[in-house]
């Protein structure tokens, strides 16, 4: 999975079944403006089936005024649309970051990468394939 024009914090987690051979990682990205060390730079997080990616959107919980409240709305997207920051090339939306000030603390997105998925909205993942990721700041 790559990613760009997002700044992160990561927290890797890994679990581990005992007496069984799974192992499950869960990334963690928390999209905000504040932390510039990825703005110029593409973000590769390596992931296997059955993996977890969270996704949490900025949350304020003071009175911060709503013109300076982050937005985004994350974009699935294929290479093209990856390397051009266009969304608009076989691309679609993900998940949208609409709520900065939520009364139950940040929205949190969390995608799994299976093969096979009972959901509607979910997504199937194949091995060895690169899958992309943008966002789209909205004031």
């Amino acid at each position: 999975i790559k990613s760009t024009l997002i700044s992160h914090t990561e927290t890797v987690f890994t679990l581990k079944r005992e007496n069984e051979s799974i192992i499950v990682t869960i990334h963690t990205i928390l999209y905000t403006l504040c932390i510039c060390r990825f703005h110029s730079e593409d973000y590769l997080v390596e992931v296997c089936i059955n993996d977890y990616l969270d996704i949490y959107c900025p949350h304020y919980e003071n009175s911060l005024p709503e013109e300076k409240m982050e937005r985004y709305i994350l974009y699935m997207v294929n290479y093209d649309g990856y390397t051009s920051c266009d969304y608009r090339q076989k691309g679609f939306k993900r998940w949208e970051c609409n709520r900065p000030q939520s009364p139950n603390g940040p929205l949190k997105f969390s995608e799994k990468f299976q093969l096979f998925t009972p959901f509607s909205l979910g997504f199937e993942f194949r091995p060895g394939q690169e899958y992309y990721y943008i966002c789209k700041y909205y004031p």
